[in-house]
């Protein structure tokens, strides 16, 4: 059972080239098993703040900065993945609570009246020592009135968890087990084609579609 709120405020600034915003939103889960199993805890709590500043820095070009803070605690695991080893099997478990921070910029520069560039980067760390780097841009083109497309490039790397471990390394004495690939260190790349579809300027419809490439380095627990 899940129950969450959310609420965001903007306030525009300087003759409404600059913007600034800040949303919150909170969530309390509660796990009901299925069948007879003592987790470590039946609840989640997890909260976020988004902090932002958005300025237009000519008839063109504009730029967003992002701060973000995030707080969980509760059952942060899968409650479906499991280690299994030759002597035993547990379901994963991690610590109860987790503490982070990202840190990004956004930035959308129309080069004409038909092409357009959209480029980012998001840091991110917490607490259980992961940290990443996300780079992606995007060239979008108009194609006639009605279809728009282009190339999207995006890279992101990051490291592992302090309490993750090899396959097969896990002993029956640890403390935390994990399985989910998201929690071991591993690079991806991802290469696609957009395609948007609108009947018309005025048009509040469109149709989105996308063709995709994508591939993680070498990781154990993605097999």
């Amino acid at each position: 059972e899940g129950r969450a709120f959310f609420i965001n405020y903007t306030r525009q600034l300087n003759e409404q080239n600059t913007a600034i915003g800040i949303g919150i939103s909170q969530s309390d889960d509660t796990w009901i098993p299925a069948f007879d199993r003592n987790l470590p805890r039946d609840d989640r709590k997890e909260g976020k703040i988004d902090m932002s500043i958005n300025q237009l820095l000519s008839p063109t070009a504009s730029i967003q900065f992002i701060y973000s803070l995030m707080y969980s605690e509760g059952f942060l695991a899968s409650p479906y993945n499991y280690v299994k080893q030759d002597t035993f099997a547990k379901f994963e478990k991690y610590p109860e609570t987790r503490t982070a921070h990202a840190f990004a910029f956004k930035g959308i520069v129309m080069l004409n009246d038909r092409n357009s560039i959209n480029y980012s980067y998001r840091y991110y760390a917490d607490d259980w020592d992961i940290s990443s780097h996300t780079v992606s841009t995007e060239w979008l083109s108009d194609f006639g009135s009605s279809v728009t497309s282009g190339l999207r490039l995006r890279y992101y790397s990051q490291s592992d968890a302090f309490f993750a471990k090899d396959v097969g390394a896990y002993g029956l004495d640890d403390q935390y087990f994990a399985v989910d690939y998201r929690m071991s260190a591993f690079d991806s790349y991802d290469i696609g084609i957009p395609f948007i579809y609108k009947p018309s300027i005025s048009s509040p419809y469109k149709v989105t579609a996308s063709i995709d490439m994508y591939q993680t380095t070498e990781n154990a627990y993605i097999k």
